[in-house]
């Protein structure tokens, strides 16, 4: 889209102090632009970005993205990787435990995933399942508390911060 590309152009011109564009204007102004989706919260998480994934979440919840939504994504993941530690303590190699998954974990996500294992036990796993359930009362009005503030925990917990939700 050329008039956008213009308008960014023109924008970074306003930012820019002189008549050099440096990429740290460049930076500020692609990063105040950026569209944020669950997909790349699950990712800063699994990456073990944790800021990164609190400011994805901040971003989502400013776009008018519902916690349900987030929730999903974060239960989805959390599930699979729960799965696959139980089937790597009891002795099946992650290969073949990516490969059995339904739907099969794709190559590209494998080191992401892999890493993400690595952090966190089976019982931890668990644990975040257990947190994500008290996040559903919660948004269902069943439990006290904040979704916004149990999804910022679990996101958090996700990248391997030592958090955990206060029992309901």
């Amino acid at each position: 889209n050329l008039l956008a590309a213009a308008q960014e152009i023109e924008t970074l011109k306003l930012l820019a102090e002189g008549n050099q564009i440096d990429a740290a204007t460049v930076q500020a102004a692609v990063a105040d632009s950026a569209r944020f989706d669950v997909f790349g919260l699950i990712d800063a998480a699994l990456g073990g970005e944790a800021a990164h994934a609190l400011r994805i979440l901040e971003g989502l919840r400013g776009e008018g993205i519902e916690p349900p939504v987030i929730l999903w994504g974060l239960a989805r993941e959390i599930r699979l990787l729960a799965g696959l530690s139980q089937q790597y303590g009891q002795g099946i190699p992650l290969e073949k435990a990516f490969a059995q998954a339904r739907p099969p974990v794709w190559d590209k996500r494998r080191p992401l995933l892999t890493r993400a294992l690595q952090r966190h036990s089976s019982s931890r796993w668990n644990q975040m399942l257990r947190d994500a359930q008290l996040i559903d009362a919660q948004i269902k009005g069943q439990a006290p508390g904040s979704p916004w503030s149990g999804l910022s925990l679990l996101a958090l917990s996700l990248a391997g911060q030592r958090l955990g939700l206060p029992a309901a």
